[in-house]
């Protein structure tokens, strides 16, 4: 069942339209792409923009005592099946969202319903924290799965009848940072980004009947997409993409974007980080996903509208890596030449 959708903004709107890039881990240019160009033309008519969003939603299906049931009397005629698989219905999800930057969670903790329900937890959480340089955002749904009741008809009638029920609980994490920015030569420059996991969350505990559980799985995805905003279309856009899952467990993992920029050129760059979990699965990337810095060409400069102070280092001068090679070869040989004349000595 997919989960719940907030409003959609026209910012939000061009943004997921956005979501689709060329194939993950390879830069391209010159890529004929409807979406991107949409996110493109987006990007080049907005400012910088930071966005967090988070949904934590779960359901439940199963029985619940609608008053104390006994021996005395049928057994599901004090019982009832409540199903709250609506995801509109707000016992079932919890959503808030921003594009300011600030922190936004969602929590669906605890109880799906009240103390009636035999198997009370289908429980989810999320969130997310986006600024200019760094995306972060955590998801982990806990708990899904389904069981079967066996129960007697009634105190005179010993025939059982089976009914089964399930619970479900998915969260997913959003944040996104758009920059634009300028150079003032045509050279070389690399971004540089870094994607760091942590261990994750511990289940709570259970109880009510036991589960059988559902499938599960969680995983993180960090892509960053670079356009030329001057360039003709379809121009030169670059993009690249990494994912860790919940099986490759507590590590960092890192991209590199390598660009060629033209003086006087516009460019946008976008940073999307987004972790996913069902049913038993956890995906903690919170305050770990950052641009760790732009490598340019000697004499190369970059200004960003947002105005953020990007770490920026130069690539030394080919002449300055001949000399240091040089020196480095100095030094070697008068070492050697000083442990010759010790020996001779």
């Amino acid at each position: 069942m997919p989960l719940p959708l907030p409003t959609l903004t026209p910012t939000l709107l061009v943004a997921l339209l956005g979501l689709a890039a060329p194939t993950p881990g390879q830069a391209q240019a010159s890529v004929p792409d409807p979406a991107s160009g949409l996110m493109a033309l987006h990007a080049a008519a907005s400012p910088p923009l930071a966005f967090s969003r988070a949904v934590a939603w779960s359901t439940y299906y199963g029985s619940y005592a609608s008053s104390p049931c006994s021996s005395s009397f049928a057994f599901w005629e004090c019982r009832g099946w409540l199903d709250l698989q609506d995801p509109l219905d707000a016992r079932n999800r919890s959503v808030e969202e921003s594009q300011t930057g600030a922190v936004v969670g969602a929590d669906r903790r605890g109880p799906v319903w009240g103390p009636e329900v035999d198997q009370r937890y289908a429980v989810s959480w999320a969130r997310a924290r986006t600024q200019f340089g760094a995306n972060s955002v955590e998801a982990h749904a806990w708990h899904g799965g389904s069981w079967t009741e066996t129960r007697v008809i009634s105190a005179s009638n010993g025939a059982t009848i089976s009914e089964d029920g399930f619970s479900r609980a998915s969260a997913t994490a959003y944040s996104e940072w758009t920059e634009t920015f300028t150079t003032n030569i045509s050279g070389l420059t690399v971004l540089e980004f870094s994607l760091r996991q942590h261990p994750g969350s511990t289940a709570p505990a259970a109880s009510g009947f036991p589960l059988t559980p559902a499938s599960s799985g969680a995983r993180g995805v960090l892509n960053v997409q670079v356009r030329n905003l001057v360039a003709p279309w379809p121009g030169e856009f670059w993009s690249e993409t990494i994912a860790r899952t919940d099986e490759d467990g507590a590590g960092a993992s890192f991209i590199s974007l390598s660009l060629m920029l033209t003086a006087g050129h516009s460019y946008s760059l976008r940073s999307v980080l987004e972790a996913t979990a069902d049913n038993n699965g956890s995906a903690d990337f919170y305050g770990t996903a950052r641009l760790d810095r732009f490598v340019v060409s000697p004499g190369q400069s970059l200004s960003f509208a947002s105005g953020t102070a990007y770490t920026v280092a130069v690539v030394p001068e080919p002449g300055s890596w001949a000399l240091m090679l040089g020196g480095l070869a100095v030094v070697g040989g008068l070492a050697a030449r000083r442990r010759v004349a010790r020996r001779q000595g």
